[in-house]
């Protein structure tokens, strides 16, 4: 039986016997790699108004992008999302949100220019794992 290059997922010749062991092999690694977080995650979350609100999604992300309902990161004096990364602060002052363990809290208010999480406003992440 050959394997392909990269994942080293199981090929099956045409003279090998059918059995379902290859196949499962295969799923398993499938999974594995998916548990690793390759993936993205795209959502949403209404504004609740309160200092601070905590989404969960239910795995550490690497980075996290947020938008407004409109699609807007911010105006003049006004921060309405952005990208976050994990492992690296932006601009420390003003964090449109903070990654944490299995999601990211999101900020109201603390300081006048962080607006990710306003009272009814609708916003929308990608989450990168």
């Amino acid at each position: 039986m050959h394997q392909t290059t990269k994942y080293a997922l199981n090929l099956i010749d045409p003279s090998d016997d059918l059995s379902p062991d290859p196949l499962n092999e295969n799923m398993n690694k499938i999974e594995t790699e998916l548990d690793g977080c390759s993936r993205l995650v795209f959502g949403t979350y209404k504004g609740d108004g309160e200092r601070t609100q905590k989404i969960d999604l239910g795995f550490t992300p690497k980075a996290l992008m947020i938008v407004d309902d409109t699609g807007t990161m911010g105006n003049a004096n006004r921060i309405y999302g952005g990208l976050v990364f994990s492992d690296t602060v932006l601009r420390s002052d003003i964090p449109p949100a903070t990654i944490e363990e299995n999601g990211f809290t999101v900020y109201q208010g603390g300081n006048s220019w962080q607006c990710t999480n306003e009272s009814n406003r609708g916003y929308y992440y990608i989450a990168f794992c």
